[in-house]
């Protein structure tokens, strides 16, 4: 499938931070704001693991008072390089989310079951992404990343390559006319 990238923050410098099982951050969250009504098909983060591959969980959330709130649909995290290594890893939605414009939501990603999972962020705080704002969370406590920085991600919605409308029986593309009335 193809898509196309909505919201994003991936220039600068990238740095990972370690959610470890039962270590100091117990979840990496990003906000952002939906730039227009989509359907969030996938995102794309940078994450790195200790011992690839590795898998773990998260989540899109609705947003209030600047944190995550009610998760809105799950996903699975797979993070296929080892820390030194790590690549921007596409990350496919159970379900497609329906989001609506200037509304904002949050990508969530909880501690693994066990071993190390690194996620990048933007070390520069000239790169931080102006529509939302990097989380951790620290003994069950949302706090903004310090320096004004922002995790690495892309949200994505579908981009369909076959061009419509067409016959599908003939295999013939049909292209919309352009016709106006002059009054």
């Amino acid at each position: 499938m193809a898509y196309l990238t909505e919201e994003s923050n991936i220039s600068g410098t990238i740095v990972g931070r370690a959610i470890t099982n039962g270590g100091v951050y117990e979840k990496f969250a990003q906000i952002f704001t939906a730039n227009r009504d989509y359907t969030l098909q996938a995102i794309a983060l940078f994450l790195a693991a200790f011992t690839p591959p590795l898998n773990t969980t998260g989540g899109i959330y609705s947003v209030s008072g600047g944190e995550p709130n009610a998760k809105l649909e799950d996903f699975t995290a797979t993070a296929t390089k080892g820390v030194g290594s790590g690549q921007e890893e596409t990350i496919v939605l159970d379900s497609p989310l329906e989001l609506s414009e200037g509304i904002q939501y949050a990508i969530v990603i909880d501690q693994p079951a066990s071993d190390f999972f690194y996620v990048g962020y933007l070390h520069e705080a000239g790169s931080s992404y102006p529509d939302g704002v990097g989380l951790w969370r620290i003994s069950s406590s949302w706090s903004a990343i310090s320096n004004n920085n922002d995790w690495y991600f892309k949200t994505l919605s579908a981009f369909s390559l076959t061009p419509t409308p067409s016959n599908e029986a003939t295999g013939t593309i049909l292209f919309p006319t352009l016709s106006w009335v002059v009054d």
